[in-house]
């Protein structure tokens, strides 16, 4: 019989079994860096906007709150340059229901679709407690184009800017993370309407947005 004090052979070290369990099964776990491409399926919606009336005649002329909630769907290509700062593109679009962006233009659309391209400056926290879960945030900018159009013969481009953040968590399969975001967008559309807040209008031809999704993210 082998003594109180002599382990027996093949039996898994003990501290190693507790620093495996700390990160969820992954020994030696290291956060990837490099290319990577993810994919957002989410929901949109804007802020303002005008809807119609039970008058048939006072077309876009009620206020909104907010639009009706419609899909968002983007795809992003990014590089991490180190694991708390990389860059990101995403190329995205969000879709816009009752809430046209002319008070009183009867040809204004209520609904519209706005493609927009972003370049992002990432960051991410890695949590101390758990290695493989991160809080992110990202600035970011870009072109805006508005289809159909604000209204006929008006510009469907402009720019647009915005902040965002999230989560992530780096899955035991291999190069995989997923996660969720919230973005909030400013577009400058420059045939639109000015931003309205209830019946006042402020002046300025804003669309403020936001979108929310959850995200696959691959590592290249």
């Amino acid at each position: 019989q082998p003594g109180e004090d002599e382990a027996l052979a093949g039996t898994p070290d003990v501290e190693d079994k507790g620093e495996a369990g700390s990160l969820g099964g992954a020994t030696g776990f290291q956060i990837p860096t490099g290319p990577y491409m993810s994919g957002d399926l989410g929901g949109f919606f804007r802020l303002g906007g005008w809807g119609d009336t039970k008058d048939q005649f006072e077309r876009r002329t009620k206020a909104q709150l907010y639009s009706n909630l419609q899909p968002w769907i983007g795809l992003t290509v990014g590089y991490d340059f180190m694991e708390n700062v990389g860059a990101e593109v995403t190329l995205g679009s969000g879709f816009v229901s009752d809430a046209a962006t002319i008070k009183g233009n009867a040809e204004s659309p209520e609904n519209y679709a706005i493609t927009m391209v972003n370049v992002a400056v990432t960051g991410s926290y890695y949590m101390p407690f758990y290695k493989r879960l991160a809080i992110t945030g990202k600035i970011f900018a870009g072109g805006a184009f508005l289809a159909p159009a604000p209204a006929p013969q008006a510009l469907p481009i402009g720019f647009q800017a915005g902040i965002g953040g999230g989560v992530r968590w780096a899955t035991l399969l291999t190069d995989v993370s997923i996660g969720f975001d919230v973005n909030s967008y400013w577009v400058f559309a420059l045939g639109a309407g000015p931003l309205n807040i209830g019946e006042a209008e402020m002046g300025v031809p804003l669309i403020p947005a936001f979108s929310f999704c959850p995200v696959i993210k691959y590592q290249f």
